[in-house]
């Protein structure tokens, strides 16, 4: 089962570029469900936040995304005080990535979007400061 599951988050990572995204499944309170993630798959998996009950963790990777083109963004802290930082987000069609900037228009964030639906987003850091792959 294990490996089905493996196998078909590789063939919705190959299929990515071909998919079409809808806009509107992308905004909104999504927040890190790196229990579904299968061991060496590289992406994030996030869910809304309402999805379920996440279980406590030391850094749960969470983004708002707002229709407006504003966003919030959790910060992985070196000393534990994690913090949301504010800015803007914008996707591109033609490529299906998300890019974060800060206030001040620096690239904090960059996705490929691989997969995304009302309840499921599935996400391939291109650029980050945060390691997705530590909880």
């Amino acid at each position: 089962m294990k490996y089905l599951t493996l196998i078909t988050l590789f063939l919705i990572f190959l299929s990515a570029s071909a998919q079409e995204i809808n806009k509107s499944y992308l905004t909104g309170s999504w927040i890190d469900s790196f229990e579904e993630k299968e061991e060496g798959f590289g992406g994030v998996v996030l869910r809304p936040y309402n999805f379920k009950y996440f279980p406590q963790a030391w850094f749960r990777f969470s983004i708002n995304l707002e229709k407006d083109s504003e966003c919030s963004w959790l910060v992985l802290a070196p000393d534990d005080a994690h913090y949301f930082k504010t800015g803007t987000w914008t996707f591109d069609e033609g490529t299906n990535e998300i890019k974060v900037n800060d206030k001040e228009g620096n690239l904090c964030l960059r996705f490929l979007v691989v997969f995304s639906d009302i309840n499921l987003l599935i996400l391939k850091p291109v650029y980050s400061l945060t390691n997705f792959n530590k909880q």
